[in-house]
């Protein structure tokens, strides 16, 4: 297992953070701290997912073309990231575009695209429901 299998974990556990109640990038544990911040963050816990193979760059593009968002990890990067849609780079080429968590000065807008020869993830998960869209 790897970051993105152990991220899920957490967030089938605990659920997740709206930016309401934890701004982006804020690193300060007092938003953890508040009872009512982990109460609304438990109805945001994940209820279904796909798993995906290490190293499967068709079963990310999939869950992608189904605008299903994968939270990727590359141990090349030490880094994990959240693949949002797939690219197409010219004549059968493809790549992926991701969200990175360091703001809107990475990138064009917080955004980047990894092409096919990286993007190939090492560990990956697809949250597919929450437990607030099923109420």
């Amino acid at each position: 297992a790897g970051f993105a299998s152990e991220a899920l974990k957490y967030i089938i556990d605990n659920g997740v953070f709206t930016e309401d109640a934890w701004p982006a990038n804020a690193i300060d544990q007092k938003y953890f701290d508040k009872e009512k911040n982990r109460e609304l963050a438990r109805e945001y816990a994940v209820t279904e997912w796909y798993d995906i193979a290490p190293k499967n760059f068709e079963q990310v593009m999939t869950c992608l073309l189904l605008r299903i968002p994968v939270a990727v990890g590359y141990y090349w990067w030490m880094h994990q990231v959240c693949a949002v849609d797939p690219i197409s780079l010219g004549a059968n080429v493809y790549g992926i575009r991701i969200r990175n968590s360091w703001g809107m000065d990475y990138g064009k807008d917080g955004y980047a695209i990894i092409r096919e020869n990286l993007a190939a993830p090492d560990d990956a998960v697809a949250p597919r429901v929450t437990k607030s869209y099923m109420e």
